[in-house]
C-alpha cells in the first residue's frame, strides 16, 4: 500500500479509484512547515500548479528517504525543480491530460507508474 498525497487536490473518482486498489490518498492541503513535515510520511506527491516543489522541499524529502514519487497533474513543470528532483533521487512524471478525462487519465497513470513505483519500494 502506498500512500499518496494529492496536495492540491483530486476528482472523487479518482481518489475512489486509487483507494479501492489499496492505497491510502489524502486530498488535504499542507503549505509552508506543514508540508515540509508531510513530505516525509507519503510514498507519492501528486500536485497541480498551487504546490511549489523547489530544493528545499526536495531535500526534505530526499533526507527523509520516504517520498520516491512526485506527478505534476497539468500542463507544465516549472513549478518542479525536476533537474534537481532526479539528482536527489526522485522519480517524477507530467500527466498532462488529467483536466480533460480525469479519471480515465488518472487510471492510466496508476496502470504505469504506481506497479513501478511498488516494485521500487519493496
Amino acid at each position: 500500500m502506498l500512500r499518496i498525497l494529492a496536495n492540491d487536490g483530486m476528482d472523487k473518482t479518482a481518489v475512489d479509484y486509487l483507494t479501492g486498489l489499496g492505497h491510502e490518498v489524502v486530498t488535504d492541503h499542507f503549505a509552508g512547515a506543514d508540508l515540509d513535515k508531510a513530505v516525509t510520511e507519503f510514498d507519492a506527491l501528486i500536485v497541480r500548479s498551487a504546490t511549489k516543489v523547489r530544493e528545499p522541499l526536495i531535500d526534505i524529502a530526499a533526507e527523509a528517504g520516504k517520498l520516491k514519487l512526485v506527478v505534476r497533474a497539468g500542463v507544465g513543470i516549472d513549478n518542479i525543480d525536476h533537474k534537481y528532483a532526479e539528482e536527489r533521487a526522485l522519480l517524477y512524471a507530467i500527466h498532462q491530460r488529467l483536466q480533460v478525462h480525469q479519471s480515465q487519465s488518472l487510471q492510466l497513470l496508476i496502470c504505469l507508474l504506481f506497479p513501478a513505483l511498488s516494485m521500487f519500494l519493496m
